[in-house]
């Protein structure tokens, strides 16, 4: 899916974990690119039902006071921030009652949106990702509905009827992706 984006002239791809290997961000970098974005989507698998250790560092460190949030910041004001992750589980196994729910999984980053004054917008989670293959990922989340269009959907194991085979198994779960166009 990400391969697919990258097409698209108007979407630039920060890959946190080949542009930061060794967890030292270049803030001002970061800042720069998403002073020139109307979207940020931060797409990465769950991990531990959260973001990857390098994507919370990275918002811990560009999202600073004064130009994210607090008195006078404006640099994030308007945007959109997009949730696309990727599960290992089906979409059942994140239902509430079991563990918890994407609107429980989702709250902490919605709420760095607000505090942010980004625009909230419906995560995208697929689910049994690991058996995905990314191309009709990328249609249905950047297709001509919109992004966001789609809230969960699942992508069933190719011994399962109703399965969508996987020709490239890993791509649709790399770790810490940004994108902001």
């Amino acid at each position: 899916m990400l391969r697919q984006a990258s097409n698209n002239p108007d979407v630039v791809i920060r890959s946190l974990y080949d542009l930061y290997p060794d967890f030292n961000i270049d803030v001002q970098a970061e800042q720069q690119a998403l002073e020139q974005a109307k979207l940020l989507v931060l797409q990465h698998p769950l991990y531990w039902y959260s973001c990857p250790p390098l994507l919370k560092l990275w918002i811990d460190k560009v999202f600073t006071q004064g130009w994210a949030y607090g008195k006078g910041a404006t640099a994030l004001k308007g945007k959109s921030l997009l949730w696309a992750v990727t599960t290992g589980g089906e979409h059942d196994q994140f239902d509430m009652g079991a563990p918890p729910g994407f609107s429980v999984l989702a709250q902490p980053l919605h709420a760095t949106a607000t505090y942010c004054q980004m625009r909230w917008l419906t995560p995208v989670a697929v689910h049994g990702a690991f058996n995905a293959d990314p191309r009709p990922c990328f249609r249905i989340v950047f297709g001509p509905q919109g992004i966001g269009a789609t809230e969960h959907w699942s992508l069933r194991s190719p011994r399962t009827s109703g399965s969508i085979p996987s020709s490239e198994p890993g791509d649709a779960g790399r770790n810490g992706r940004t994108a902001g166009g």
